[in-house]
């Protein structure tokens, strides 16, 4: 095996591969991701298990499918006991730390077993008198008359307006927990897995700087949907959405380019693996979508992948991998493994019904977004098997190098059915930590 070394995984929410001038010539704002790729392996066929955090994340940490490790919509905890990849680490002495304002990657939700420090900005997510006020205050609420507590709901909802979200993305403190770690932590072998949720929505809360938002020519600000009720709640300026999103996507670049430059003055550069991708995309209009539920379209599933080993030789792989591969992948460029990694020959994802949306989704548009997807890919075919609630179910096969539909068969049905049948799982398990479900609730998940 090589020798033993750091690994620092950039994983950037909502990053569309698209939107990067490394797969798209097209692209005039990413610099600092142009300059990483042309120092790595560069994955031009990565895709995610899942379109959304939880079960993707989850895929990478335990090297399985979503209806494997059964962190889905269904379940949205992972109970696995599987071995995770920070504990790989953990066990052969490295220091290991995860940096994420997002609440899917948490020990509430189980996906940060194996890491010493966890920094996820939730001030009182283990404070327990801090969770019984939060539990008294919700069953006083409940003993409410609905008058008194639409009256509450009213005030909350103006005070949230003005302040809540002001920095629920939190990409400056991300980045600066990030650039603080790195310049102290001296000679010790560590695992640091950051999640930067700049590309995230919502767009109109400062993050990303207005500054970025004008250049990219984006008006009315405060018209940008925060979240998937604002998209059913009223008409989408999808062009002005996909501006905002190029605005965040050019934010993100920049703070990747601190980091770098980081790693660049402490040293650290030339020592480190670094392994940068999203964990899924986001859809900006395509077929009536925004953000990255109720979809697997390509542009919420494929994502981008670089590595960079100490050397910065560049590369590129041309055949499929899929994110869960990562289980194997970061421990082996690491030298804890010598396994080698081929691509995949197929790659394989789920979704699960929508609980989180299950009440705000208009019963007129049930039919096309309270369903559940299974999508399978060979080569330059996807076969993708939705499912009504009524347990109806469709079929579609797409030439992913043309974008064009083609006629289904019973092979392409038997194939997507194979292994996918139950995305989810029978038991569905509930958010219970309060300040989670706030941090949820910021981020238009509940």
């Amino acid at each position: 095996m090589d020798e033993q070394k750091s690994v620092v995984v950039l994983l950037f929410d909502s990053l569309r591969r698209d939107k990067l001038s490394t797969y798209n010539d097209k692209i005039q704002f990413t610099p600092n991701f142009r300059s990483l790729s042309e120092e790595s392996t560069v994955y031009r066929n990565a895709t995610a298990n899942a379109p959304w955090t939880l079960p993707s994340v989850s895929s990478i940490f335990t090297g399985q499918y979503p209806w494997d490790h059964g962190a889905t919509h269904r379940n949205v905890s992972l109970d696995s006991d599987r071995k995770l990849l920070a504990e790989k680490f953990s066990e052969e002495g490295y220091k290991t730390k995860v940096i994420t304002p997002n609440t899917w990657i948490s020990p509430s939700v189980g996906t940060t077993r194996g890491f010493d420090e966890v920094e996820n900005f939730l001030g009182i997510g283990g404070n327990s008198i801090s969770q019984k006020i939060l539990s008294k205050a919700r069953s006083i609420y409940e003993s409410l008359s609905r008058g008194n507590k639409g009256r509450i709901i009213r005030l909350a909802d103006i005070i949230f307006e003005n302040f809540a979200k002001a920095d629920v993305k939190k990409s400056r403190k991300t980045v600066e927990e990030t650039k603080s770690f790195l310049q102290d932590v001296g000679d010790e072998e560590f695992f640091l897995f950051v999640n930067v949720m700049s590309a995230h929505e919502p767009y109109d809360k400062g993050d990303p700087p207005r500054e970025l938002l004008e250049k990219h020519d984006v008006s009315n600000v405060n018209e940008l949907p925060s979240t998937e009720k604002d998209f059913f709640n009223g008409n989408v300026n999808y062009n002005n959405l996909r501006k905002a999103y190029e605005a965040s996507v050019e934010y993100s670049d920049k703070l990747l380019g601190e980091i770098l430059d980081t790693l660049e003055q402490t040293g650290l550069k030339q020592e480190v693996a670094i392994v940068a991708l999203g964990d899924h995309g986001q859809a900006l209009g395509e077929d009536d979508v925004f953000a990255h539920q109720f979809t697997v379209m390509d542009s919420v599933v494929d994502v981008p992948l670089m590595v960079r080993e100490p050397g910065g030789n560049a590369s590129t792989e041309d055949g499929l991998y899929q994110l869960k591969q990562l289980y194997e992948i970061i421990p082996r460029i690491a030298g804890l493994s010598d396994v080698d990694i081929d691509s995949a020959e197929e790659v394989r994802g789920g979704y699960e019904y929508p609980e989180f949306f299950a009440g705000i989704i208009p019963d007129e548009k049930r039919d096309k977004y309270d369903v559940k997807y299974q999508y399978l890919i060979e080569g330059n075919q996807k076969i993708i098997k939705q499912v009504d609630r009524s347990g109806e179910e469709e079929y579609r096969v797409k030439n992913r190098a043309e974008g064009k539909e083609k006629n289904v068969t019973e092979e392409h049905k038997n194939k997507i059915d194979n292994d996918t049948s139950n995305v989810g799982g029978n038991d569905q398990k509930a958010v219970e930590d309060e300040e989670v479900k706030e941090r949820l609730k910021d981020l238009g998940y509940m």
